[in-house]
């Protein structure tokens, strides 16, 4: 037993075994996301979780489950097909949670983050701003001539269309600050050109409120401190390989050129 526990009362102790459940940087973030999704496979997961590798994401599930918070069902052997799902132990964590979000709007200081929102329909962008604002601070620009004035030390998160009126979509890498979040709109079939324009992530058009708003929350609450370049890389490689077959992505040099540059990144890591 550890010594330092020695004067604590068993209900504290065991208030304390069951923090450390919780203690690790994934196994929140891992225990949320199975508490909106529907019985999700491993993809699934760590698509809606693109920073985290394949090999942490099934060290945290392989402890949820020896917790017993997560049960893995098999359900199809050949090719092999597994869901995960919270087990009623693991369900029961919502509310420990809910309790956790008061706490911290009643005693944590909350800092608004500010988004600037630029594209190329007024109307969409409007409309994004107005679902954004109900949580951050809002920017909208849709004039390209003031464009550069916008982006200061006050911005966090930049949602920027791939067709920007009058300004090519790469000038956001370069005007935003060193700390700001970039976030590439394109079409619901991207062009390869996508490849080259620098973003932190990709959120295929059309959207709805509740995409927009929970990869948003993503980005604000990552670590800055992770290699953000070859994670963006990574991010866009799984959505092309999502969209287009494998002959499609083997013949195009765009995508050699992302597979290279992420080999190349990861090597320099």
């Amino acid at each position: 037993m550890n010594r330092r526990q020695d004067s604590l009362q068993p209900s504290e102790k065991q208030a304390l075994q069951a923090l450390s459940l919780l203690s690790g940087k994934w196994q929140p973030v891992v225990l949320l996301t199975l508490m909106r999704l529907e019985r999700p496979g491993f993809n699934d997961i760590q698509t809606t979780i693109p920073e985290i590798s394949g090999k942490v994401l099934t060290d945290t599930l392989q402890g949820l489950q020896e917790a017993d918070l997560v049960e893995r069902t098999v359900v199809n052997e050949s090719p092999l097909r597994v869901e995960y799902e919270l087990t009623p132990a693991g369900r029961e964590l919502h509310d420990v949670f809910e309790l956790l979000a008061q706490w911290g709007d009643k005693h944590l200081e909350r800092v608004t983050a500010t988004v600037l929102v630029l594209g190329a329909d007024t109307r969409v962008n409007e409309m994004y701003s107005r679902w954004l604002a109900e949580q951050y601070t809002v920017r909208q620009v849709d004039d390209e001539t003031v464009l550069a004035e916008q982006f200061d030390e006050d911005i966090d998160l930049v949602l920027f269309d791939q067709y920007l009126p009058g300004a090519d979509p790469t000038i956001v890498h370069q005007l935003a600050p060193e700390d700001c979040w970039t976030i590439l709109l394109t079409d619901e079939r991207p062009s390869f050109d996508v490849l080259s324009i620098p973003s932190d992530g990709v959120l295929c058009k059309p959207l709805v409120r509740s995409t927009l708003l929970d990869t948003v929350e993503r980005y604000l609450s990552r670590d800055h401190q992770t290699n953000r370049q070859l994670e963006g890389l990574i991010e866009k490689k799984r959505l092309f390989e999502r969209i287009y077959d494998r002959q499609e992505l083997e013949g195009n040099p765009q995508y050699t050129e992302l597979t290279q540059l992420i080999t190349s990144s990861a090597t320099d890591d």
